[in-house]
């Protein structure tokens, strides 16, 4: 089969319209408040600050104020400035906040590992193996480490 050929079936899949639902689901998890949410999660013990969750999503000050100020609307996270630095201010998660985010946590690895379940063990491993390297090689070619 023609990598062409390959590249129409892949992304015939991604758009179909059975498959929006779980593309969505995989991009929630992967972006805006969820990912946020992970990495607070994640750095519960560390000094979190806007900066750092900018820089982790890729996105600008300013999106990422609009959307500490709905979780902080929400009460899942709240912003207290630095005892150390007054300058600073720092971000954590609240006791709802922690809550809800290791409850979507496990969700979606539940999900995931039901769906590699049904796939088998062969096929679940050389599937994610196969994205791992997808990605990584995707990642090369945004970089322009490797010609198109």
């Amino acid at each position: 089969m023609e990598y062409q050929e390959l590249a129409e079936r892949f992304f015939a899949c991604v758009k179909n319209k059975q498959t929006k639902g779980v593309m969505m689901r995989l991009s929630e998890y992967a972006h805006g408040e969820q990912m946020i949410l992970t990495y607070l999660y994640k750095h519960a013990n560390e000094a979190v600050v806007p900066s750092d969750l900018a820089a982790h999503a890729r996105l600008s000050s300013a999106r990422i104020a609009t959307v500490l100020n709905g979780l902080e609307e929400r009460n899942m996270i709240k912003r207290e400035i630095s005892k150390t630095d007054r300058r600073k201010i720092l971000v954590t998660l609240t006791p709802l906040g922690q809550v809800e985010v290791k409850k979507a946590i496990e969700v979606a690895l539940s999900r995931a590992a039901h769906i590699f379940e049904q796939m088998g063990p062969e096929k679940a491993a050389a599937f994610v193996e196969g994205l791992e390297l997808f990605l990584k090689l995707g990642i090369e070619v945004e970089e322009g480490k490797e010609e198109v």
